[in-house]
């Protein structure tokens, strides 16, 4: 079995509820940008050049620190391509998306190359004229893989609603949407190693994370090792101590600004 993962340590995460701190680049006339369904920006090129958008302001990210990037994107279709690029202090860049092609959300992640100073992420649009999304970029100290989980639920409502009506038999059903997914798992906290380098006490990660979670972290992109993956929050870290033995109770809830009516199921829970 796959074990889940979590990431942790927020850099920088950009969201994309708002496009303020970000300016196009490359043939300036060739295009636009602008917040796509509440969390996502749309880059429309109009031209065939070479068209991209960056954040004003130098991030200041130490890459020996902040070591992982994740991202999501998807094309609108044609021959247009996503590409994301980071450009370090230095003026040395890296290539991380190249020629993406995916009409379907995608998400990805890789390694920054260490010993540098992170500045700025170019979100590109080449190739061709046409539409580009990015639904989020997210710069971070790493990804913790669970050392097991004795159990996973993963649960999906609906807020289907029943009515009554004065003599009917029989309720009338109303669709009135879906609430956000729940995750409750339970791990083993004597299996494994559940410390990362300088934590002291098991399933500290979990301590961190909801720590910065109530301040400043919004989410994290969580696997649950059974094949689903989105953006969770998580809500409680249950620390159960009984004699010699230690679990942890972990509740998580999908977290979303946009809507979940324009993605597929598929594209929601990232499966394949």
């Amino acid at each position: 079995m796959t074990e889940p993962t979590i990431t942790y340590g927020h850099g920088k995460l950009f969201d994309f509820d708002t496009v303020t701190g970000w300016t196009e680049q490359g043939i300036i006339a060739a295009g636009s940008f602008a917040v796509d369904n509440g969390d996502a920006v749309k880059i429309t090129k109009t031209a065939a050049n070479y068209y991209y958008i960056d954040n004003d302001d130098n991030l200041s990210l130490s890459t020996t620190i902040y070591t992982k990037i994740y991202y999501r994107y998807k094309i609108g279709g044609g021959s247009i391509r996503a590409g994301i690029i980071l450009e370090f202090s230095d003026a040395s860049t890296q290539t991380i998306l190249a020629d993406a092609t995916s009409t379907t959300w995608v998400t990805g992640s890789a390694t920054i190359t260490t010993a540098k100073t992170l500045d700025h992420i170019r979100l590109e649009a080449t190739n061709d004229v046409g539409d580009v999304y990015y639904d989020f970029v997210l710069i971070c100290k790493g990804a913790f893989t669970f050392p097991n989980a004795e159990t996973i639920d993963v649960i999906p409502s609906s807020d289907l609603v029943r009515m009554a009506y004065p003599s009917r038999i029989g309720r009338a059903p109303q669709t009135m949407g879906a609430d956000d997914t729940k995750i409750l798992m339970t791990c083993d906290l004597d299996v494994g190693t559940w410390t990362r380098t300088g934590d002291t006490i098991e399933g500290q990660v979990f301590i961190d994370i909801n720590h910065n979670g109530s301040k400043s972290e919004a989410w994290q992109w969580l696997t649950t090792g059974q094949g689903h993956a989105f953006k969770a929050r998580l809500e409680t870290p249950h620390f159960v101590y009984h004699g010699d033995k230690q679990l942890i109770n972990l509740t998580f809830y999908e977290y979303r600004l946009g809507s979940a009516d324009e993605e597929t199921y598929k594209e929601r829970f990232t499966i394949a």
